[in-house]
């Protein structure tokens, strides 16, 4: 008689009984005959098993459905649909263990190296996203930087005035043909021995703007705009500071009247003060608050990183600003305080669409600008959501690995390809 095997998937034969013998075949091995319906295995064979093992007596499908493998002595290991059995040598007793548990067991292995996999790849992407971070910064711990678009505005004369008609002795306010730019403060009994904080602050601003000569109105979003990012330990901070008005504290020339004693004469002369142009101005106050600091912080080319710094993101982290959150508008400064609570910034103290009383300035002994700043502060943050994702999804891939593997071996006696 004639018998064809599998081997692995492949059909081999046919072979007679004595070429299967030097074939090392395993009472577990599929063989076919014209003779039988169904592929079966060896050991169930009952002459073939002889023929093949000697007196090796292998327990049919009934008693053992498979043998898990395994080289521990004295153990002797097989499997049933119940569960798998574990019998000792010399025991009476039998461990029975349900297949199910160990398909349980794979099932929590699965999901715990899924859990391995999203932790290890979230380390990596963590120290990515402080990668691209520092490269923002240089390697410093705050980086600044300007852009300057010109300036575009209308230069008004500054006079003192009254404040009623009929009193041309008064002169307590500094204006414009415009605007109003400050009151002289008018001191109560209190302040005059001790002057207070607010009396104090309008006297500061009384005294600026008496001085000036010139005051030049600017257009809106012209003049210059700096950035600087700025790192604390784990928050990063972003100060947005952009120009307003300017003005002259000189004329842009002086006269010298000539005179006539009788005897000599000499005609009047004016002498420029060189004073600088308004473009000069604003380009020399945005160099003083980032290429003259003495942090060097300064580092040209660096305001579009330093803008698009919000948007750096990862597969598992990303920037987010804390509250509050300030945004620049037309005339105004708006404010999220977070919990619905938001609204917008405004200023009495506002002498112009661009610039208000209160606004910080860099000067020197010509000169003064205005400008406002507003800073935001940002931390790394993981993205919601997306950690528990990819667990889910390495699980899913895990648990369907487990399970088509699980029932290829359970049932792999029942499975048979042409």
């Amino acid at each position: 008689m004639h018998y064809y095997y599998l081997d692995g998937l492949e059909k081999k034969g046919p072979y007679t009984v004595e070429e299967l013998k030097v074939r090392n075949l395993k009472p577990e091995t599929l063989v076919f005959s014209e003779e039988m319906e169904n592929w079966k295995p060896i050991k169930e064979i009952e002459s073939l098993n002889l023929a093949l093992f000697e007196d090796k007596i292998f327990k049919n499908e009934s008693q053992v459905e498979e043998s898990f493998e395994t080289a521990i002595s004295p153990l002797e290991v097989g499997s049933s649909e119940e569960g798998i059995t574990l019998e000792m040598e010399g025991e009476r007793g039998k461990i029975k263990v349900p297949s199910i548990l160990i398909l349980l067991i794979l099932y929590g292995i699965a999901i715990g190296i899924a859990y391995f996999i999203a932790t290890t790849e979230s380390k990596k992407d963590l120290a990515n996203i402080y990668m691209r971070i520092d490269k923002v910064l240089k390697g410093k711990s705050a980086v600044t930087d300007y852009v300057f678009d010109g300036s575009d505005g209308q230069l008004y004369d500054v006079y003192l005035a009254s404040l009623f008609e009929g009193f041309k002795n008064d002169k307590s306010v500094a204006r414009t043909a415009k605007v109003t730019l400050a009151l002289k403060p008018t001191p109560n009994s209190s302040d005059i021995s001790n002057p207070s904080t607010y009396y104090k602050s309008q006297l500061k601003r009384w005294n600026l703007f008496k001085g000036l000569v010139q005051y030049y109105e600017c257009s809106q979003f012209t003049g210059f705009e700096v950035l600087r990012l700025e790192k604390n330990f784990a928050i990063y901070s972003i100060t947005e500071s952009w120009s307003g008005d300017m003005g002259y504290k000189v004329p842009e020339s002086r006269y010298y009247p000539g005179y006539n004693d009788g005897y000599f004469s000499s005609p009047g002369y004016s002498v420029p003060t060189y004073r600088p142009s308004v473009h000069k101005c604003y380009e020399e106050s945005a160099k003083y608050l980032t290429s003259d600091r003495e942090d060097k912080s300064y580092d040209a080319g660096v305001f579009s990183e330093i803008s698009s710094f919000p948007a750096i993101e990862t597969k598992f982290y990303e920037i987010s600003q804390r509250f509050p959150k300030y945004k620049r508008l037309l005339n105004k400064i708006q404010v999220d305080m977070g919990n619905g609570r938001r609204g917008d910034i405004t200023d009495n103290a506002r002498i112009t669409g661009t610039t208000s009383a209160t606004d910080a300035y860099v000067y020197t002994d010509q000169w003064v600008v205005w400008y406002k700043s507003i800073t935001n502060t940002y931390s790394v943050e993981d993205k919601y959501g997306v950690f528990n994702r990819y667990w889910l999804i390495y699980s899913l891939i895990g648990l369907a690995a487990v399970s088509i593997t699980y029932f290829l071996i359970k049932y792999r006696k029942r499975i048979a390809l042409d």
